[in-house]
């Protein structure tokens, strides 16, 4: 069994690989100049520091796995949870997550934990 910090950590790995694919934002800054040399502000600093973790893609696809296998209510409580708290409202609450999944609150702990439970098994 891995502890509950290993636990939370393999979690904010899947989070980060499933944020790190292709974006739909175009490349280049957007902006331009009419010498065509503008850079951002943002692009002049040096962000290394602040990078965050590498992803894990072997431990990321164990979760992804475990994900696939969930239903459909618990697959939106691992959303609302972790992947898009602010779609989900999250950020505001259990109880405005679960109104907007159309659960209640405790049985959005209850699948909370029942998904937590289900990637601790997968990872031994």
């Amino acid at each position: 069994m891995i502890s509950r910090a290993k636990l939370d950590s393999e979690i904010g790995n899947w989070v980060r690989w499933c944020w790190s694919g292709p974006g739909d934002a175009p490349e280049g800054s957007g902006c331009i100049s009419a010498e065509c040399s503008y850079i951002a502000p943002s692009d002049l600093c040096d962000v290394s520091e602040d990078d965050p973790p590498a992803v894990d893609v072997d431990s990321a696809l164990i979760v992804q796995g475990v994900y696939d296998s969930m239903y459909m209510p618990e697959r939106k409580v691992m959303q609302a949870e972790y992947v898009w708290r602010e779609r989900y409202g999250r950020h505001l609450g259990i109880w405005v997550a679960a109104c907007m999944i159309d659960v209640s609150p405790r049985l959005y702990l209850q699948l909370l934990e029942t998904n937590r439970q289900k990637i601790r098994r997968a990872f031994g």
